[in-house]
């Protein structure tokens, strides 16, 4: 069957076809052949390689083309959760020579319904024996309440599809429950999957070798030492993909490789390996400086084109440890892993030697999380005192990250303060999903100066917690960090911060200890440990989480401020600190659907909602002359007055929960400290000996080793879109 295709007359320039191939005589259905590929974003949504989606942005649209296993309709669209509740959807399909698309809202899990506002624009659709293929872009903020607003930070897409096209526009067939699912993405910022490699470049292996997985806990750290190849002169690693053993993608979390600067990591390149942070010689702890990595949910990555992580010449490592997290929670047994990773690198040196920098949370139970919450935030800081001493005068330039914390993990946002003024957000993630562990290319490379402050911030949802969770190494342990991927490459690897235990005790109330001890004398509360006492707790009390939330934030805590070899910054590590004094907070950024009403608008100026033929928007992506295909219906298209199909489920009461809100919407207001309005909470009442004791571990650990639990990813390409 010959394809039938409809475009624009302008396509193939506005897309910047590689070759305008796409004709009546196109056998090929695969959608990257229609963009250059340092543009290109894709994924496949389903497991059986079915629904492909390729996109790419600029700064006010985005364009998708969708190649997906069916000669009937296909959906498309973004919702809270990744289901139907509350979601933006788009359905499409071929009939008649012609592309249909339309937009729909749901508030529920029943039918979809039609949108008064009219928002996608098609660029180019067809039809093989086997697959429909669709253009279609998209305003990035249409102003439309019943769509989302597309941003960084991670979005659930849903996606479905049917064999047969739709009666009409509000006549469509259930897509079943097997064609259709969810997926998280980083629409904006995610590495392009098409790069072209310098021609030298070479490939090289880290590996482990026959791991067995042990079976006496669901959590497991191995760690194992490595030399690096004779490279013959300085090179430039461009980019990393992971090697994951056949079977063993469900055990395997992260893989993270470090670079060591120890003088005698060659007496142990002949160890097996080690239990990662348990009896490990000293030579394994000084290998703390992230290099590069895998994670949970994510792929290949590649570097920025204006950067590269420097091997092979002088001052840098010849050595280095991989860490790898292995989770087996139902203990089967026999699982052996070979599990790595495979870097690219190559003698075209690129202008900049890249590093990463360790923020957040330092691992230790003082990052703690009350039960039953469904958003509490904490907090970790990277200061004055560490930055004003490790920083060049001239500062680094941040390009991108990796932010990491187990399954609690709900919101981050790294916040960058300078001279008591907040300035705009490093980065914000407000859908952040776990299990979808992607480095973020961040929109605007941001300066980070001697002095300045940093403070990552960690919402977390424990709803379905009956017990207090600490942070730590285990995946049922919490965590609050960002690996910052930067310019040029400093000394400075950690930056990380360790709540005071005594703020910790003031938020629940804790007065006074018992001489030498950890039992709680004030309150009375029948001979417990500060432990005991975080168990019976009522966290339930919406006060007393109030009360814990403010000490959490503004209460003291102390740095940790390593260079490599975990060497410690003079006069900034074991610095005590608190929440930055803001004088002058973030102005609010421009807000495109309500501009300023002192803006002059000329009367031949079209109002927003409209979308002109020659919108100026979407010049980058498709600046097709031509309206939007649309096959008009003779049946009313008011989806309110048609009948129900019959094929979808019922539908629940109509409730628009949440809707209006663009996904970049906080979960709360967790500023709110009702009459708990000091600023900062400095808690004096326990003995030195007191505070220093209780930064011990349960376990007796003392100061938990830097997070090795994170993938750093540097999966960060730069956007070099619509020149």
């Amino acid at each position: 069957m010959t394809p039938k295709v409809i475009r624009g007359d302008t396509l193939c320039t506005a897309l910047l076809l590689v070759t305008c191939a796409v004709t009546a005589t196109a056998q090929s259905a695969y959608a990257a052949d229609l963009f250059e590929a340092h543009d290109v974003m894709e994924a496949y949504l389903d497991g059986n390689g079915d629904y492909r989606l390729t996109w790419r942005v600029n700064d006010t649209a985005v364009l998708f083309v969708l190649e997906v296993r069916t000669r009937g309709y296909v959906g498309f669209g973004i919702s809270p959760k990744g289901d139907m509740k509350n979601a933006d959807i788009m359905i499409a399909w071929i009939a008649d020579g012609a592309v249909n698309v339309w937009d729909y809202y749901s508030y529920t899990e029943g039918r979809p319904k039609l949108d008064s506002h009219q928002d996608w624009r098609v660029q180019l659709g067809y039809e093989n024996e086997t697959h429909t293929v669709l253009a279609v872009s998209r305003l990035l903020n249409t102003c439309d309440e019943s769509d989302y607003v597309i941003t960084d930070g991670t979005l659930k897409v849903i996606w479905s599809f049917h064999q047969k096209d739709p009666r009409s526009a509000v006549d469509f067939f259930h897509h079943g429950y097997t064609n259709r699912g969810s997926k998280s993405l980083h629409l904006i910022g995610k590495s392009p999957s098409h790069e072209e490699l310098p021609r030298d470049t070479l490939t090289w292996e880290v590996r482990n070798n026959n791991i067995t997985i042990p079976t006496r806990d669901d959590t497991y750290y191995w760690c194992e030492l490595f030399k690096l190849p004779e490279f013959g002169g300085k090179r430039h690693i461009i980019k990393w993909e992971p090697i994951i053993t056949e079977r063993n993608l469900p055990y395997v979390h992260h893989v993270i490789v470090y670079a060591c600067t120890a003088r005698h990591v060659a007496s142990h390149l002949l160890d097996e390996g080690r239990q990662c942070y348990f009896n490990m010689p000293e030579t394994y702890w000084e290998c703390n400086e992230p290099y590069f990595g895998w994670a949970i949910g994510s792929g290949p990555f590649s570097l920025p084109k204006e950067v590269g992580l420097s091997v092979g010449g002088a001052g840098d490592p010849r050595y280095v440890m991989m860490e790898t997290h292995y989770d087996n929670p139902a203990f089967h047994r026999g699982v052996v892993d070979n599990s790595g990773i495979r870097l690219f690198y190559t003698a075209e040196l690129r202008p900049n030697d890249g590093g990463v920098l360790l923020t957040g949370l330092n691992m230790n139970w003082t990052t703690l999380i009350p039960p039953y919450q469904d958003a509490f935030t904490a907090y970790g800081h990277c200061g004055g005192p560490c930055t004003a001493e490790a920083l060049p005068k001239d500062g680094i330039t941040i390009i991108g990250g990796f932010v990491h914390t187990h399954s609690l993990g709900r919101k981050i946002v790294a916040r960058h303060f300078r001279d008591n003024k907040e300035l705009p957000e490093i980065m914000k993630d407000y859908g952040y999903d776990p299990k979808y562990q992607e480095a973020m290319l961040y929109k605007r490379p941001v300066k980070l100066l001697p002095g300045d402050h940093i403070t990552l911030e960690c919402t977390y949802d424990s709803r379905e917690r009956s017990e207090v969770t600490i942070g730590g190494l285990s995946t049922r342990n919490e965590l609050c960090v960002n690996y910052f991927v930067y310019y040029p490459r400093i000394p400075l690897t950690t930056c990380v911060s360790n709540p005071s235990a005594a703020s910790v005790f003031a938020g629940v109330g804790i007065e006074e200890f018992w001489p030498n001890s950890n039992w709680v004398k004030k309150p009375p509360s029948n001979n417990v440990t500060y432990w005991g006492y975080f168990e019976y707790y009522n966290w339930l009390d919406e006060k007393k989480i109030e009360r814990f939330q403010h000490y959490t934030k503004y209460g003291e805590f102390w740095y940790v401020c390593e260079t490599r070899g975990r060497n410690k910054v003079e006069n900034a590590d074991e610095v005590n600190d608190f929440y930055p004094i803001i004088n002058r907070p973030l102005e609010p950024p421009y807000d495109i659907c309500n501009p300023p009403t002192t803006t002059e608008v000329s009367e031949t100026t079209p109002p927003f909602d409209v979308l002109p033929t020659d919108d100026a928007r979407f010049a980058t992506l498709a600046p097709s002359r031509s309206t939007p295909t649309m096959v008009p219906f003779s049946k009313n298209i008011d989806d309110k007055s048609s009948e129900h199909n019959g094929r979808w489920p019922e539908a629940e009461p109509e409730q628009a929960v949440g809707r209006g809100k663009p996904p970049d919407t906080p979960l709360g207001d967790d500023d709110t400290e009702g009459s708990l309005n000091v600023p900062h909470v400095k808690s004096t009442t326990f003995p030195k000996a007191i505070n220093n004791a209780v930064y011990k571990d349960i376990s007796g650990a003392s100061r938990t080793p830097p997070p090795g639990v994170i993938l750093f990813v540097l999966s960060l390409v730069p956007v070099l879109l619509f020149r």
